[in-house]
């Protein structure tokens, strides 16, 4: 039982922990850039996030889903298959982000890499997604542990505290972000389980929101200085403040992070059957719009998408 919870909790982890997560930019966006705030703002991405997924996994028991279409038609009978539609459009402009992410780490070849890999992922074998995530996510806690603790002296700590950014604009900002990511972890969630009891699913639920909470705090507290959160990827500026090796191996983790949530994302949109031109023609669109910049593209898309993922998420709690 332990394990099979522990296995979920680091796969619904491994979804979320993308190009804006591990590299620190959304974080400050929607949570350190509130100073004390962003306590409160976190406990309530909390609150959506574990109870989204602890709602997901309850439906999918009572009735045998296996993928997020078949949710949505649970969900909207009527307009299932239009939200499909929507869905994965959303995921479409996250994949984005995530090459834009890859671009401003590794330069163009590791963007061509990406889809490279990308491609015989999901052509040969799904479930390399999962066992990636299985070995990423525990490197990813224990380097962003070891970077706290090489750089105490960079903690900026008035400049977490003070903050002129207006709350209300936080809170819902906040709302669209937890939404989003829940959108981002169902799908793999889906396919990845078949029967939990209701302890076993409110545990994953519960540590998969505090494990994702605590990794934002000490982020946050990580990038806290001017020199690094005014940075695309500021943990980036972080490890390399922290000598050239462990420079390296961020870069690596914050790559190899952006790469596993680039694939859940480029699943979410191909279909089962792996047409291999409909996914050209989607990673050709992914990739005309990474070109518009990682800040850009994840700005348009948690503004645009969060509205809808919400709306989503408020039909997913009232379906009984």
């Amino acid at each position: 039982m332990r394990l099979k919870v522990l296995y979920l909790v680091v796969l619904v982890s491994g979804c979320v922990m993308g190009a804006g997560f591990v590299s620190g930019s959304e974080l400050w966006m929607f949570f350190g850039k509130y100073g004390l705030y962003a306590l409160p703002l976190i406990l309530l991405f909390v609150i959506i996030f574990t109870s989204g997924i602890y709602k997901v996994m309850t439906l999918k028991q009572k009735y045998s889903i296996n993928n997020l279409t078949e949710l949505s038609m649970i969900i909207s009978p009527r307009f299932g298959k239009y939200v499909d539609y929507v869905l994965k459009v959303s995921y479409i402009i996250f994949a984005s982000a995530m090459l834009a992410g890859i671009r401003i780490v590794g330069g163009e070849i590791t963007v061509w890499v990406t889809l490279l890999i990308s491609v015989l992922v999901v052509i040969l074998n799904k479930k390399t997604l999962m066992k990636l995530n299985l070995f990423l996510v525990p490197i990813v806690i224990v380097f962003i542990l070891t970077l706290l603790a090489l750089n105490q002296e960079n903690i900026d700590l008035p400049n977490l505290i003070t903050s002129d950014e207006p709350v209300l604009i936080g809170v819902i900002a906040v709302i669209f972000y937890a939404s989003v990511n829940l959108l981002l972890s169902v799908g793999a969630l889906l396919r990845s389980y078949t029967t939990l009891s209701k302890k076993e699913t409110f545990w994953v639920a519960l540590i998969s929101g505090v494990l994702l909470a605590s990794l934002a705090i000490v982020v946050i507290i990580l990038i806290s200085s001017a020199t690094f959160n005014t940075l695309e990827l500021p943990i980036v500026g972080v490890a390399l403040a922290s000598g050239s090796v462990v420079s390296v191996i961020g870069e690596l983790l914050v790559v190899a992070s952006i790469l596993t949530t680039f694939i859940a994302c480029v699943f979410g949109v191909s279909n089962d059957k792996n047409n291999k031109l409909e996914l050209f023609l989607v990673l050709s669109v992914i990739y005309v719009l990474s070109t518009f910049g990682f800040y850009h593209v994840l700005q348009f898309g948690y503004f645009i998408i969060g509205i809808f993922t919400f709306i989503y998420y408020i039909a997913l709690m009232r379906k009984s």
